[in-house]
């Protein structure tokens, strides 16, 4: 029972990952396409890092 609750919690946190990344990624490709800069703030920076480094510690432990 605790094992499924906390497998759940961590595909959330997968899912929620996968997310933050699509989402910089679209913003980086608007300001690509309309030739701005694309600027973020530290705390979006440490999110998108931190979910970079979640999501490939995630396929790393899958394909091993």
């Amino acid at each position: 029972m605790f094992e499924g609750i906390v497998n759940n919690v961590y595909l959330l946190v997968f899912i929620f990952s996968t997310l933050i990344i699509i989402r910089n990624l679209f913003f980086l490709i608007g300001s690509i396409r309309l030739g701005d800069k694309f600027k973020i703030n530290n705390t979006a920076l440490i999110t998108v890092g931190l979910a970079i480094s979640y999501f490939i510690t995630s396929i790393i432990n899958v394909l091993t």
